[in-house]
C-alpha cells in the first residue's frame, strides 16, 4: 500500500493540488492531509505498515521537519519525500538523489541535531538560521497572513541588508570555547548546506559527516554596503571566503544575542528569540 501524506499549507496553500498530481501516477493509495491527521494519527499510521507499504511525503522543508519529530525514534518503511515547498532546501542539498521528482529520506531523519530554544527541544533537518534569515521568515508569514502570492526570501533579504535589520552583537559558544561577534548579521547552525530556498549558507557541511558536527556560519561587519555586496556569494557558496565571515564546527553550539530576533527552524518561524542551543547528531 502507498501512504501519499500531503501538508496543505505547503507551497504557498497548494500542497494538496500537488498531492492530486502525484496521486494520479500513483496505483494503490491512501491519500491523507497530515494537517488533519495530527501527530498521533500519523505515529498510529506507522505503526500499522507491514512489509511493502511506502509513505510519500508532499511537502517542503517543514513537512519533513514536522514528520522526522513525529515519527523520531520509531521503525519507518521507505519514506519518500516529493517537493511541494517554497524552498526545498534539504532537495537542493541532496538533488543527486532526487530521483523521477522524489528522495529516500529514511538515512537523514533517523539521526538528526537538535535546537533547544524558549525551553523547547526539536529535531531539525536543515538548519537553524538567527538574524536577517530569520528576520526574513517573519516578514515572509507577516506577508503570507494577507496575500497568497509567491513569497521572494532573497528580495526581503536585501532590503533587510538596506536597511531594515538591525545588527546584534553575539556570543557563541562552540564546544565549550566561547568568541564574542560584534554587528552580527547572520549566525545560523546548519546541519545541512542550504537555506532560504537555494543559499548555499554552509557549502561545505556534510549532515552525516561521522562525527555529527554541525557548522555555524557568523557574518558581522558594520557596513551594509560590504554586507549587500558580499550577500550574492551565498548562493553559490564563496562567501566563505570573505573576512567578513566566520565558519565553526562543532557538536554543540551555543549563540545568544544581546537583543531579540526572530529564529528559523527549518524554515519555521520562532519570534522574540535571545538565544539558542544546538547539539549534533549522536
Amino acid at each position: 500500500m502507498i501512504h501519499l501524506l500531503y501538508n496543505p499549507l505547503s507551497n504557498n496553500s497548494r500542497g494538496k493540488a500537488r498531492a492530486d498530481e502525484i496521486a494520479e501516477k500513483l496505483g494503490e493509495r491512501n491519500v491523507l492531509d497530515l494537517v488533519a491527521l495530527g501527530e498521533d494519527g500519523v505515529r498510529n499510521l506507522i505503526s500499522s505498515c507491514q512489509d511493502g507499504d511506502v509513505v510519500y511525503l508532499v511537502g517542503g522543508d517543514g513537512t519533513l521537519q514536522r514528520f522526522a519529530n513525529t515519527v523520531y525514534g520509531m521503525e519507518l518503511p521507505p519514506v519518500y519525500l516529493c517537493a511541494a515547498g517554497t524552498g526545498n532546501d534539504f532537495l537542493n542539498d541532496r538533488s543527486d538523489e532526487v530521483v523521477d521528482g522524489k528522495i529516500l529520506v529514511n538515512p537523514y531523519i533517523v539521526n538528526l541535531p537538535s535546537v533547544t530554544v524558549n525551553g523547547e527541544t526539536r529535531y531539525f533537518v536543515n538548519g537553524v538560521g538567527f538574524g536577517i534569515d530569520g528576520m526574513c521568515c517573519e516578514i515572509a508569514d507577516n506577508i503570507r497572513e494577507k496575500s497568497d502570492k509567491p513569497i521572494n526570501y532573497t528580495s526581503i533579504a536585501i532590503k533587510q541588508c538596506l536597511g531594515g535589520f538591525k545588527r546584534r552583537d553575539a556570543e557563541v559558544t562552540v564546544d565549550g570555547v566561547t568568541t564574542t561577534y560584534k554587528n552580527i548579521w547572520i549566525c545560523p547552525t546548519m546541519n545541512g548546506k542550504c537555506y532560504g530556498g537555494g543559499m548555499f549558507v554552509a557549502p561545505n557541511q556534510d549532515r552525516l559527516n561521522k562525527n555529527g558536527t554541525v557548522t555555524l556560519v557568523a557574518a558581522a561587519c558594520t557596513s551594509r554596503l560590504r554586507m549587500l555586496i558580499t550577500f550574492p556569494k551565498i548562493f553559490t557558496g564563496a562567501h566563505v571566503t570573505s573576512p567578513l565571515v566566520h565558519i565553526l564546527e562543532g557538536k554543540e553550539i551555543h549563540v545568544k544575542f544581546t537583543k531579540p530576533c526572530a529564529l528559523q527552524i527549518d524554515g519555521e518561524t520562532v519570534r522574540n528569540v535571545t538565544e539558542y542551543t544546538v547539539k549534533g547528531r549522536g
